[in-house]
């Protein structure tokens, strides 16, 4: 198989955080970076290479917040970060915004990814809309990193803290991590590993290419159900990761995984159910896998591309 050159970037602490869930997980055809300010965070992470950037401004000790910082720090690394993604064909970056690191780094990044001719997909948190500063700083990066990827997927910790209500801080974090982390393997290996009905790199680009800002759905059936589709699909709808209208939605790519019982009918009712209110005209990709892990279960995960809404 010819096979994209893929890389998955994480920036500043949170970014890192997600690549090394990513690494531990693992994600088959895809190299993991982790770029930071932080020394001491950088050697705690997990991935295949770890850059750290702005050393002569700040020593290794971070950006302290600042994104003006950060920013500084990743232009002077911009060379070493090109080095490791110039040939790559797909970036995926992710990284937390309202900080010091990613919020600084992750549009420059993401320029210089577009600029070498990659597929440019981007992974982002918002800070609670009680954090005024951090939101401020979050919402212009999010508004300059549209002007350069391909496409921005916004998570919100404050939707994933009202559906998980039982889970501590920590758990939150936790869990919007495995959420990022899931979401990016599931994509990348409908292209890189054989599946019941497979992406390839052309589908993929059919969704992101400049369909700038979007959401991703999240949903499994209920234990039990009688009808599974219909679970899954309530579920997805139910479990957005921001509170972003997609109705008109100019693109999708669904992801379907189950146990050996999942079927092509199955998929496509799902996708079909879940994409019924896009644009009449937009572009539909749907792939299906089967993970001995999920016997009895379904599982969707859905990005809408190409939202009317506005994040910011």
């Amino acid at each position: 198989m010819n096979l994209p050159g893929i890389v998955i970037m994480g920036c500043g602490d949170v970014g890192s955080n997600i690549v090394s869930c990513i690494t531990r997980i693992g994600v088959t055809g895809a190299d993991t970076i982790a770029v930071n300010t932080d020394l001491g965070h950088l050697q705690a992470t997990q991935a295949d290479k770890r850059i750290l950037i702005g050393k002569a401004l700040k020593g290794g000790l971070g950006a302290g917040g600042c994104p003006t910082m950060g920013r500084h720090a990743a232009e002077r690394g911009i060379p070493t970060i090109n080095a490791v993604i110039e040939s790559a064909d797909w970036v995926f970056i992710t990284a937390g915004l309202g900080g010091g690191t990613g919020t600084g780094s992750i549009p420059l990044i993401a320029k210089v990814a577009k600029e070498n001719g990659s597929l440019v997909i981007c992974f982002v948190t918002l800070p609670s809309d009680n954090n005024r500063y951090p939101l401020l700083f979050a919402k212009k990066c999010l508004k300059e990193t549209l002007d350069y990827a391909d496409s921005v997927i916004v998570l919100d910790y404050q939707k994933i803290d009202k559906l998980f209500p039982n889970l501590s801080s920590v758990q939150i974090y936790q869990k919007m991590d495995q959420i990022v982390s899931e979401t990016i393997q599931g994509i990348t290996e409908l292209v890189t590993v054989p599946s019941l009905i497979n992406f390839d790199f052309a589908d993929i680009r059919c969704i992101f290419d400049k369909k700038g800002l979007s959401l991703l759905l999240v949903g499994e059936s209920e234990d039990g159900a009688l009808n599974k589709n219909e679970s899954v699909t309530r579920s997805s709808q139910a479990h957005p990761t921001a509170d972003i209208d997609y109705n008109g939605a100019l693109g999708s790519l669904v992801c379907i995984s189950g146990g050996c019982n999942v079927n092509l009918f199955d998929a496509e009712e799902i996708a079909t159910s879940i994409t019924y209110t896009l644009d009449p005209h937009a572009d539909v990709v749907w792939g299906l896998s089967v993970k001995n892990e999920l016997e009895g279960k379904v599982r969707v995960l859905a990005v809408m591309t190409g939202l009317k809404g506005d994040a910011a």
